[in-house]
């Protein structure tokens, strides 16, 4: 039994086919050539072992509780849903499942099971695994539990059959089931024998319990991981037959070790200046794909910035077009849209109000003396440190007083504690799943779980929560539209730019197939084989 590959809808995500003119070349290994644009022309590797960086460790691969970034294309790896984003595209494939099928309103959906797959104990891939594992999605009550929220019930007619009841239509649910953050298939005999006081999450810190084409077998918190080949996986065997993961915090000493060759892989933001230098490397190759990534500013509602007026001139004091080239890179581009391009109605403008600085200037120069404004951004991620610095400059030219400010994880408690947050905060975000149900969720509707202003647009849920119950695809799309104009109108939080994901790899390592609807890197169970 083969691995199901997916076709590239059209329209969806896109191998970049040129680049800057100093990366042209042939890639024939001279370094002065430059590297190779595209891997898929790359012949098959013959690589056993694949070095990857990562610029940190998530602390747990239990799918229950996983909700980290660095660490999709490994839990894509070692985990299996009923459906999958095809490697490439966005589009929704078999996995686990072969087929399924949705009543017509939208509450029920039945899946039909594969046969012959087993977990890595051995034991079978059934009905009863994914009752089992979701039920425990649920209980758990980890940060992804939303995405079965609207659950009724399971129920599994037979070994092969099963099925979801909801409350009530939601048609995100399908992306849910395919994200890497969403639930997955986990043995219960593995589970209920390692479950501990805690339902198994201790266990699952150094071992796994999935049925994917790879296996956990060694864990160093903080140092990196391994994973092997799963010996009797139903499907096609991995091309590379073992990953080593390691933990480099520094991107300019990532850059250097692939260069070096002691990595082979990395996908991590990479700044303008440093990737320029990736792509002279005649022994590399670069792929890049529009992804779920995309960079966004909340503000936050106090001081000056209570008043909608100038919050609208401050967005219109900032010039994206320099941003988007200047901290994302040549291929990125200004962005017109709250709701990133590889998602339903992110080709509809909602959020491009254009370029003034005029109207900031006027504003700032009635009020007075005022305390300089901080700009944030994630201090882990260059790109977007950039992009703070270069929107605290063009406000500077504007006339308001700013300064800059990285910060570290505990950005994550803003949407709790606004008090603690910037008034700006510059953060490249990517969504939990290709659908504008959990990226306008997350960030914009009044209490998502990222919404680091803590302010409520109630125009914009309403129409988010009528987008998310719509059945019909083109009611649905319009209604997301609305939402993420009401989001924007609110002048609340604005977006930078459309960019491209990167991935950056020796050409022994081969063709490099991308997860096109997570952001975060390679798919793993195809690196080096020929497409």
């Amino acid at each position: 039994m083969t691995r199901i590959r997916g076709r590239v809808l059209a329209g969806s995500v896109a191998l970049i086919a040129a680049f800057a003119p100093a990366a042209c070349s042939s890639g024939d290994g001279d370094s002065s050539s430059g590297a190779t644009i595209g891997s898929d022309s790359l012949p098959q590797t013959k690589l056993t072992t694949l070095k990857v960086g990562w610029s940190y460790q998530d602390m747990t691969l239990d799918p229950a509780t996983f909700y980290g970034s660095v660490g999709f294309a490994t839990m894509g790896a070692l985990y299996e849903g009923l459906v999958a984003y095809a490697p490439r595209s966005g589009e929704i494939v078999p996995q686990l499942a072969t087929k399924w099928k949705v009543s017509p309103d939208g509450l029920t959906y039945t899946f039909t099971l594969r046969e012959g797959a087993t977990f890595h104990d051995g034991t079978p891939v059934d009905a009863e695994a994914f009752r089992y594992s979701f039920q425990r999605f649920i209980d758990v009550k980890g940060a992804p539990s939303y995405m079965l929220g609207d659950v009724a019930k399971f129920q599994t007619p037979d070994p092969k059959t099963f099925v979801i009841e909801l409350k009530k239509p939601n048609n995100a649910l399908l992306d849910y089931l395919a994200s890497y953050v969403g639930p997955k298939a986990m043995s219960p005999t593995l589970l209920k024998a390692n479950a501990g006081r805690d339902n198994g999450q201790t266990f699952l810190v150094k071992n796994d319990a999935g049925s994917g084409p790879y296996v956990l077998s060694d864990v160093v918190i903080d140092k990196g991981l391994t994973l092997k080949a799963a010996p009797k996986y139903w499907g096609e065997k991995p091309k590379i037959p073992q990953i080593q993961v390691s933990v480099v915090p520094d991107i300019t000493d990532q850059v250097l070790r692939l260069r070096n060759g002691d990595l082979d892989l990395i996908d991590s933001q990479v700044p303008p200046n440093l990737a320029q230098q990736l792509r002279k490397d005649g022994n590399l190759s670069v792929t890049a794909y529009a992804s779920v990534v995309k960079p966004t500013v909340w503000i936050k509602d106090s001081g000056i910035f209570r008043d909608k007026a100038t919050r609208e001139a401050l967005i219109q004091a900032v010039d994206r077009s320099v941003i988007a080239k200047g901290a994302f890179g040549a291929e990125a581009t200004p962005s017109k849209s709250l709701i990133p391009i590889t998602m339903v109605g992110g080709d509809i403008t909602s959020d491009d109000p254009g370029y003034d600085p005029s109207k900031l200037k006027s504003i700032v120069g009635g009020l007075g003396s005022i305390q300089p404004i901080v700009v944030g951004y994630r201090d882990s991620l260059a790109r977007d440190a950039l992009a703070a610095q270069l929107i605290q400059t063009q406000l500077q030219a504007a006339g308001l007083n700013a300064t800059v400010r990285g910060y570290g994880p505990e950005f994550y408690g803003f949407a709790a504690d606004t008090s603690k947050a910037p008034d700006l905060m510059v953060l490249g975000i990517n969504s939990d799943a290709n659908t504008p149900a959990a990226w306008l969720k997350a960030y914009f509707a009044t209490g998502g779980s990222l919404t680091m202003n803590g302010v409520s647009t109630p125009a914009g849920d309403e129409a988010l929560n009528k987008a998310i119950a719509a059945t019909d695809p083109a009611e649905a799309k319009r209604l997301y539209g609305e939402a993420a104009t009401a989001y924007a109108d609110s002048a609340f939080f604005f977006t930078l730019a459309d960019v491209k994901s990167y991935i950056y790899a020796h050409k022994k390592v081969g063709p490099v197939p991308y997860t096109a609807a997570n952001p975060f890197g390679p798919y793993y169970a195809e690196v080096g084989e020929a497409p």
